[in-house]
């Protein structure tokens, strides 16, 4: 797992195991997925990529917190703010990689 989703991984799953015990290995499998993604987005070394993964787990690990573990409009909102500028940062990485053509190494 990622940094950010390991150091809040204990009190998300503790969390889900309180408020939807059913929910627990989605959850889990799901932080899994994203931490692979953003690992993924690392390795194509396309910065606005790297950005969009970022904000997205960051989008997650915030999303999580407050479904789960301690609920807030300010988490809420902070969910939308990232969620929305990570999708802008892919939308960029990908318009970037459409540009370069078939100079892009495969």
């Amino acid at each position: 797992m990622d940094g950010a989703v390991a150091a809040v991984a204990p009190r998300v799953v503790t969390g889900v195991g309180r408020t939807a015990p059913a929910m627990r290995l989605p959850v889990v499998v799901y932080m899994a997925v994203i931490s692979v993604t953003v690992v993924a987005a690392f390795g194509r070394e396309v910065a606005a990529g790297v950005v969009g993964a970022a904000l997205f787990d960051a989008s997650d690990v915030v999303l999580a917190w407050n479904r789960f573990v301690s609920p807030g409009p300010v988490l809420a909102l902070l969910v939308v703010v990232t969620d929305h500028l990570a999708q802008a940062a892919l939308v960029i990485s990908l318009l970037g990689e459409a540009g370069r053509g078939d100079q892009v190494d495969r």
